[in-house]
């Protein structure tokens, strides 16, 4: 296949991948569901979703190894020298929800925070000092490191309503250390929410992040 050829193939291939992903970005944004995601990465599949459902006065909670996403850049596409900054996205879809009237609760198990993430995280907090917080686990007892194992890369995040109930689950069954994608997730929304399974699930999380809250430190 010869040089122009191969370009315009290329090119080809790549507009259609664009349109594809734009219309299914409309699909998601206008009518989130519950589904199983091989696949995915909070600061766009998850985002998109919530997007939706959340409204004033609900909580998020978040949860993850150690807040990579606000000082993460990677490709658009392998074989494109473009990155994106996956820290400036999340951060703008949590700034909308903060202004909405959601407060967001972020929680990082290891200990620490990715080096790149501390200034984004003090800008939020200092623009939404009463609705968000970063906590990191205070490894210093066997409770909080035997926590930190548990959910080193399981990362549940759930978002409830101003009287605590239950709106989505997005459950992360792996995610690799320092990786912006994760793999084999679930994202429960009503009426699945409401079934015995996932409100048992989703006291269990939210017991988890009030013992985390416990047992760590608020960088913000």
């Amino acid at each position: 296949m010869n040089g122009p050829v191969a370009l315009q193939l290329t090119l080809a291939v790549f507009i259609f991948w664009v349109l594809y992903e734009v219309f299914a970005l409309w699909l998601r944004r206008r009518t989130p569901r519950s589904e199983f995601l091989n696949e995915a990465a909070v600061a766009r599949q998850m985002c998109w979703r919530l997007n939706k459902l959340i409204e004033q006065g609900d909580q998020l909670f978040i949860l993850s190894y150690d807040a990579n996403y606000f000082g993460q850049s990677h490709k658009f596409l392998n074989w494109l020298p473009v990155q994106l900054n996956v820290g400036l996205r999340l951060t703008g879809f949590l700034r909308r929800w903060l202004l909405k009237g959601c407060k967001v609760s972020y929680f990082a198990v290891s200990g620490e925070v990715f080096p790149g993430a501390s200034s984004t995280i003090t800008s939020l907090e200092s623009e939404f000092t009463d609705k968000f917080e970063l906590y990191k686990l205070d490894l210093r007892s066997e409770e909080a490191k035997s926590l930190s194992k548990q959910f080193e890369t399981f990362h549940p995040t759930i978002l409830v309503n101003a009287d605590g109930e239950p709106k989505a689950l997005w459950i992360e069954h792996y995610h690799a250390k320092g990786s912006f994608l994760a793999n084999s997730i679930e994202f429960v929304i009503a009426p699945e929410i409401k079934s015995e399974e996932y409100i048992e699930n989703a006291r269990k999380f939210l017991g988890n992040f009030e013992v985390l809250k416990n047992l760590s430190t608020k960088m913000a």
